[in-house]
Formats: C-alpha cells, sequence, structure tokens
C-alpha cells in the first residue's frame, strides 16, 4: 500500500470510528483493535485521543487497552506518544489510585510502560506530566496489599518505572529525586520475606537499580540497599538474577563503605560458595543456563571478591 492509498484507509477508519454512536458496536471495534494489536494497520490516535476522555468506564478501558496493544509495534509507537494520550491515562492514575480499579490501573501502567519503551517522546511527556510522581503513589499503595492483583500492578508499574529510566540520567534522575530507591528496597525486602520471591519482580527491581548506577557511576546507595541484594544473591536460585545481584554489588564496591558491608555479612563466602555450586550443577548437568551466561557469572564473582580484598584489610575474611 503507497502512502497515499494508506493515509486514505486510515482516514476512512478513523471516519468509521467517529460516526459508530451506539455504545456496544464501538466497544466491539475497539475489542476488534485489541486483537490485532501490532497487526492493525491504521492510525486512530486521533479517535482515541477523544474515546479516552469518553463518561463510559468501559469505553477508558478499552481505550487504554487498545493504546497498550498498539505501542507493542515499535513503527507505530511514536504516532500514539501525544500529551493528548499519556496525560489523560496519568490522570486516571492520580484519580484512581486508591478506587479498586485494579484492571484499569494494570492497563494503564502497561500502556505508559509500552509508550515508553523506546521512545523519548513518551518519556518526556511523562516527565512533564508528572507522571513518575503518580506512579511512585501506585507503587506505595500497592505495597499495603501484599495479594495477586495488587502484585501485578507493582510490576507493572515498576516495567513502566523501567523503560523510563533506560532512556538515559534525565529520567534515571528522576527516579532518585522521587526517592523511589526507598521502594525498589521495600519490594526487595518484601519479596525476601515471602515463601516464594517473585523473579520478575526482583529482576525488574534490581534492573532500575543498575540503570541508575549506570546512568550516576558514582552514586552510592544506602546500606540497607545493598544488604537487601546481597540477600538476594544468598536466597535466590536463578542465573538472570544472581548476575544482576554480582554486577550491582561490584559497582557499589568501588566505595570503601560497600567492602566492608560486603565482608561485615559474609559476602566473600557467599559469593565462593555460589561459585562451588555453580561449577557443581554445570559438571552435573543441571544448569538451565547458557555457557556465556555462567561464563558471566564467574567474572563477575571473581572480579567482585578482588575488588573487595583490594583494601587489604579484607584478606583475612577468606
Amino acid at each position: 500500500m503507497d502512502g497515499s492509498s494508506a493515509k486514505k484507509s486510515t482516514s476512512l477508519e478513523t471516519l468509521v470510528i467517529q460516526n459508530i454512536t451506539n455504545l456496544n458496536e464501538l466497544k466491539t471495534k475497539l475489542s476488534d483493535i485489541i486483537n490485532n494489536g501490532r497487526d492493525y494497520e491504521y492510525d486512530v490516535s486521533s479517535c482515541l485521543k477523544t474515546l479516552i476522555n469518553s463518561s463510559d468506564q468501559d469505553i477508558v478501558l478499552l481505550t487504554i487497552q487498545a493504546i497498550s496493544e498498539l505501542t507493542k509495534c515499535e513503527t507505530k509507537r511514536e504516532s500514539y506518544a501525544q500529551k493528548d494520550l499519556i496525560q489523560p491515562i496519568i490522570r486516571i492514575l492520580h484519580t484512581e489510585v486508591n478506587s479498586g480499579k485494579t484492571e484499569l490501573l494494570k492497563q494503564s501502567c502497561r500502556a505508559l510502560g509500552n509508550l515508553c519503551c523506546d521512545c523519548d517522546t513518551s518519556r518526556k511527556i511523562l516527565l512533564e506530566c508528572n507522571g513518575v510522581c503518580e506512579l511512585k503513589k501506585l507503587v506505595e499503595q500497592t505495597l499495603k496489599n501484599n495479594d495477586a492483583p495488587h502484585n501485578e500492578i507493582k510490576l507493572l508499574a515498576c516495567k513502566c518505572l523501567l523503560n523510563f529510566a533506560i532512556g538515559g540520567q534525565e529520567f534515571s534522575e528522576m527516579i532518585v529525586q522521587e526517592n523511589l530507591i526507598e521502594l525498589l528496597h521495600r519490594i526487595l525486602d518484601l519479596e525476601l520475606n515471602n515463601d516464594d520471591m517473585s523473579d520478575e519482580m526482583v529482576s525488574t527491581s534490581l534492573l532500575i537499580l543498575s540503570v541508575i548506577s549506570d546512568n550516576d557511576p558514582e552514586i552510592l546507595f544506602d546500606d540497607k540497599v545493598n544488604k537487601a541484594v546481597l540477600d538476594v544473591l544468598r536466597e535466590t536460585n536463578n542465573v538472570e538474577i544472581s548476575e544482576l545481584c554480582l554486577d550491582h554489588l561490584h559497582a557499589q564496591a568501588e566505595h570503601d563503605g560497600v567492602k566492608t558491608l560486603i565482608a561485615n555479612e559474609g559476602g566473600l563466602q557467599l559469593v565462593c560458595t555460589r561459585l562451588e555450586q555453580l561449577m557443581m550443577k554445570c559438571d552435573n548437568g543441571d544448569l538451565e543456563a547458557d555457557e556465556s551466561e555462567v561464563e558471566a557469572i564467574v567474572k563477575q564473582a571473581c572480579d567482585l571478591i578482588i575488588i573487595v580484598l583490594t583494601g587489604g584489610e579484607f584478606l583475612f575474611y577468606l
């Protein structure tokens, strides 16, 4: 389809949606868009800007879900990176944070997360519209309710914050300014106290910390954050999470105070033990990881041991 034909088809599709007056027909049309998702070929952002402000809550929910599905497609994302679409979603987070409308909050986080994926335009709008603050309030609210629906909202909100922060220092600094690091510590602490840690929740939290550290190599996290990461390393059997923990601790061990923390908390012995366990699993063929992942973890572990021992006074810990 050439450019003029595509524009004509999009204009026709827009006209069709605008002329639907029956609510049930409109819901059906939105459901069709959702089902087609990234394969839906028309740019209907102008229609969705109107529908997202509908007085009918079902229409609002379906509109946000449509935005979420459409923005999974990288080539379409920029078309929907508009303040008239993003600001109403942020407003919903603000007004509905205590409403118990879990599906609406979930879809709102999904939409914002997809919009912010590799898209600075969306990130800047989120920044301008105080979206990080609203996401923070939402995460705070979910921490009061340790149940499946709220845990899912918490995960989606954190994934949105991760996609936002990845954009660079301008964005990750806002995570720090809003004191979200304290919330990430609370999340890790909560997971450590659960009978079954959520690997996805833990890895998302660690990735946000990693992005912050990458964008500001001099940053020193609070001792309780670094201890929580060390405790996650102690508890997890997940290769990816182990690598994230080692990466975090290695970066933080540039600070003498963190070297002391790692040594005093048995971190060196822990790393040595985990290396032994890793090698044993490799030898027995029990490890679900490829060779490059194993090599990366071994290197990270050895580098961490070396950097902690660099100070000299910690040699006796081995």
